[in-house]
């Protein structure tokens, strides 16, 4: 899969990455239609996000089968070359991908809809690992200013927004999680009906968890004593 690895790095208000044409078009154009078709004959195996005033539809389900682009994308994203790439750019050591993709995947949001401003969750319980890094790709061609939908990264005591991005066709905003992240769009999306502001999303972790005694494989030929190498 070829992406676009050229980013710009942003220290304000948190650490966060800013990738354009991400996605070659195909790939965004490939995402665009399975998610469409999910959508018309799917939906109602979508599962609908609406806290606290917040709107959003997302897809839960990833196989070869039902959703073969996103397939295709997870593996790459998931990949050691990418998570090796992920790493170097961040500075963060150890990223772990999440298999069972917790919250991830798919997104979509149609007229009226708003993300509020909120500061991401920080454990996934099924896996037992600290969420680190977040990576949204959008793919929205031809998105107008006047549908708003940008994502807005607030100052740290939630007063006014600092920095935001349109959704534009093939980019990718990627942040380090931060306790005062703020961020979201929160103005009500004023696109027109059957136009949708979407997504796919993933999170990255890493783990806390130590060893006081590490080895490697151990070898017990006599049933008792256990050796890691013949002398």
């Amino acid at each position: 899969m070829n992406i676009n690895k050229k980013n710009i790095k942003y220290v304000d208000p948190i650490n966060h990455w800013d990738f354009s044409n991400f996605l070659e078009n195909e790939t965004s154009t490939n995402l665009k239609k399975e998610l469409n078709s999910l959508f018309v004959d799917r939906k109602d195996e979508f599962k609908f996000f609406d806290r606290n005033g917040s709107a959003m539809y997302e897809w839960c389900k990833y196989n070869q089968k039902d959703t073969p682009v996103a397939y295709d994308l997870i593996s790459y994203l998931h990949s050691t070359e990418f998570v090796r790439y992920l790493e170097e750019v961040t500075e963060i050591k150890g990223l772990i991908p999440d298999i069972h993709l917790h919250g991830a995947g798919y997104m979509r949001c149609g007229v009226s809809d708003s993300l509020k401003i909120h500061t991401d969750f920080n454990w996934n319980d099924e896996i037992k690992l600290n969420r680190v890094l977040t990576l949204i790709i959008y793919f929205n061609k031809d998105w107008k200013k006047e549908y708003n939908g940008e994502i807005q990264f607030w100052d740290k005591e939630n007063k006014e927004c600092v920095k935001s991005y349109f959704p534009n066709w093939g980019n990718c905003i990627m942040w380090e999680y931060d306790e005062r992240g703020f961020h979201g769009h929160p103005n009500p999306l004023k696109c027109p009906n059957g136009q949708y502001r979407d997504g796919f999303r993933l999170f990255y972790y890493t783990s806390n968890s130590t060893n006081d005694n590490p080895h490697r494989s151990l070898y017990w030929f006599d049933g008792k004593n256990a050796i890691d190498e013949i002398k």
